[in-house]
């Protein structure tokens, strides 16, 4: 396995978000080849399906961020590629971004990704990013999808485009994605870029008095109901 590590910086704007003193996004690549016969036909025919389906799945519907978009806390980006350069079978791999925050259980936070990917080279088109873009954060170990909210392409260039959300409650001390890869024959490149920003809000409770009189105004109308 090989692994590439660079740093994707990070801005700060005006926030409601509490940062650490570092708070650049950690990127690491990892890569993996097999040269089994068997298991590269396997592979191959698992990643042929997704590719059609998702080919098939592509709507065109246009990209929408938030409203928060331009006066996000925090944005972080990067472009690259990966090519499959040695062996004799297929590789996949993982694009693993992380970024540092401060735990604050006062707030929470709103995700939103922009993720971007070509196949260049690629022949048979078997080479392709997962749809889903999973993600954890301390205190939260197990993976979830980011939800899907717009997705578009091939473009004229190749270009595949996704859209997503998600939201963390409470605001927490890191959050990490991952973007999948695989299906790359000897040769194969995929070219890919990421957007990522986040908006930190104050997470509002109802007084337990305000609660209260909720509850009491809908047994009154129960009441009239009945």
């Amino acid at each position: 396995m090989e692994q590439m590590k660079e740093m994707a910086t990070g801005r700060e704007g005006a926030s409601n978000c509490r940062f650490a003193r570092r708070h650049d996004g950690l990127v690491s690549i990892a890569f993996r080849t097999w040269s089994t016969i068997g298991d590269k036909t396997m592979k191959k025919a698992i990643v042929g399906m997704f590719v059609a389906a998702i080919l098939v799945s592509f709507s065109g519907v246009a990209m929408a961020a938030p409203a928060w978009w331009d006066s996000a806390d925090f944005s972080t980006s990067l472009d690259g590629t990966v090519r499959n350069t040695g062996g004799d079978g297929e590789a996949e791999g993982t694009i693993t971004v992380q970024l540092e925050n401060v735990e604050d259980p006062d707030r929470y936070k709103e995700v939103y990704v922009e993720f971007d990917w070509r196949r260049i080279n690629d022949t048979d088109n078997s080479a392709a990013f997962d749809i889903d873009v999973l993600m954890n954060w301390d205190g939260h170990p197990d993976m979830v999808s980011l939800n899907l909210v717009a997705n578009a392409g091939p473009d004229g260039d190749g270009w595949f485009s996704f859209d997503y959300d998600y939201t963390i409650r409470p605001q927490p001390a890191n959050e990490t994605f991952f973007f999948t890869f695989g299906g790359m024959d000897v040769g194969d490149e995929l070219e890919w870029d990421y957007d990522i920003r986040t908006k930190c809000f104050d997470d509002i409770i109802p007084e337990p008095a305000g609660i209260g009189f909720a509850g009491l105004a809908l047994l009154a109308f129960r009441k009239r109901r009945s």
